[in-house]
């Protein structure tokens, strides 16, 4: 740990080390506080998949009422397969 900060032998004055240090630090302050560890940038893997499983919760219940809606459509067995590809993925 640095304890004593020595600046070339300028002739400045207290006041003026005293800014140039508390300058220093607060620059170093706001470059460590800018980057983001890398925990915060990527979520958890048990939160990925505990969304990826609510949406396809959610696609399904909204596959399930198009189907009700849709009985003798062309475009049930479409509805049929894509419902079981949910199935699959939530599974």
């Amino acid at each position: 740990m640095i304890t004593h900060l020595h600046l070339p032998s300028l002739s400045f004055s207290n006041s003026t080390r005293r800014l140039v240090i508390l300058l220093l630090t607060s620059l170093l302050g706001l470059w460590s506080c800018a980057t983001l560890p890398e925990s915060a940038l990527d979520p958890p893997l048990t939160e990925t998949l505990k969304q990826r499983i609510t949406k396809a919760r959610n696609a399904i219940i909204e596959t399930r009422r198009t189907l009700a809606r849709a009985s003798g459509s062309a475009y049930v067995q479409e509805l049929k397969i894509r419902l079981a590809e949910l199935l699959s993925e939530e599974a």
